[in-house]
């Protein structure tokens, strides 16, 4: 679905583009396509958190809403080789107060792969300490340029990519 997504916004970004008649004069050959692949690596844990509500804070025991609740831990991620498991809440990061999952993503994207992170967990009703080494996941993003003719052919062909997913 990621792939989809960034190859359809990179689409909608070329359509002004190709609708204007002085750059489309200056193409040397209209019917041309070219393919440009771009890979970058980002801090990961591979796991999925919400923030914790009221509810949940009182449910497992916490005097007040705080951090964020692991829903999800990807198989051999950072997250599952340091024993994070789902259901923990994670307090702390680094010895900084976790509020919530924007500020917790970011924090973990700020991190340099491959350096050591310290998480405070509320886990069966108690804090825990938990070191994990911050991994590096690929990202491609891929940008097509066609002529306007074809743009109809290929954003039907993503469409039915994306109905699969």
């Amino acid at each position: 679905m990621f792939r989809t997504y960034s190859l359809a916004a990179s689409l909608i970004a070329m359509v002004p583009i190709a609708s204007v008649p002085s750059l489309a004069a200056q193409s040397q050959a209209p019917r041309a396509k070219a393919v440009s692949v771009f890979s970058a690596s980002r801090s990961y844990l591979g796991i999925g958190v919400v923030d914790v509500s009221d509810e949940k804070a009182k449910a497992v025991g916490l005097k007040e809403p705080q951090g964020v609740e692991v829903t999800a831990v990807s198989e051999d991620s950072p997250a599952s080789k340091a024993g994070i498991s789902r259901g923990d809440i994670i307090l702390e990061y680094n010895s900084q107060r976790v509020e919530g999952g924007a500020q917790f993503v970011r924090m973990v994207q700020e991190t340099p792969v491959g350096r050591k992170a310290e998480l405070q967990l509320w886990r069966n009703g108690g804090k825990q300490t938990i070191t994990a080494v911050i991994g590096a996941r690929t990202e491609r993003q891929m940008t097509i340029a066609v002529h306007f003719d074809d743009l109809k052919n290929l954003v039907r062909a993503l469409r039915a990519g994306r109905e699969r997913d």
